[in-house]
């Protein structure tokens, strides 16, 4: 005698492939603009980065990231208002959006973040999930156009003095 159940996976099968295609994508997403996805476990200090956080700070994938490595990686001077506005977030349950710079190949990058709280049933934050973004190119162009803008007044200024002399 032999007994069994016969069980329909093909639902489960099509949604399996469903999200490989969506992380694929995500994944070529995050990778062509530059973006890092990380997670930080408020009760256990865990945190998990993706391959392109670590790419963006220059830390070997074999570490096992911690905050006081990503301390070190934050400019001194923007090391503490940093933190401050990363437990501001977690105290007012509240999104994140700030710019800081990291020292990486012993120059300055302007880093984006943008992370959001996310809270158990009872409404206590558990986790913070963010992204990360190196905007340095941004940040050296609006200072070239500022140069620009300020060697162009000066340059009119001048003219303008010329011609009333």
């Amino acid at each position: 005698r032999l007994y069994g159940t016969i069980q329909d996976i093909n639902k489960l099968k099509l949604a399996e492939i469903e999200i490989n295609n969506i992380l694929t994508r995500l994944k070529l997403a995050t990778s062509a603009a530059g973006i890092g996805i990380w997670q930080y476990d408020l009760n256990s200090g865990e945190m998990k980065w993706d391959e392109q956080m670590y790419d963006l700070y220059e830390i070997p994938r074999s570490i096992q990231i911690t905050n006081d490595i990503w301390e070190s990686k934050v400019h001194p001077e923007d090391r503490e208002r940093a933190n401050r506005e990363v437990q501001n977030a977690i105290e007012e349950k509240i999104s994140l959006f700030t710019d800081f710079r990291i020292i990486k190949n012993n120059k300055n990058h302007f880093i984006r973040v943008q992370a959001m709280i996310l809270l158990d049933s009872d409404g206590n934050p558990i986790h913070m999930i963010g992204v990360n973004q190196d905007i340095t190119r941004d940040r050296e162009r609006e200072s070239e156009l500022r140069n620009a803008k300020q060697l162009a007044e000066a340059a009119s200024k001048a003219k303008s003095e010329f011609l009333t002399n």
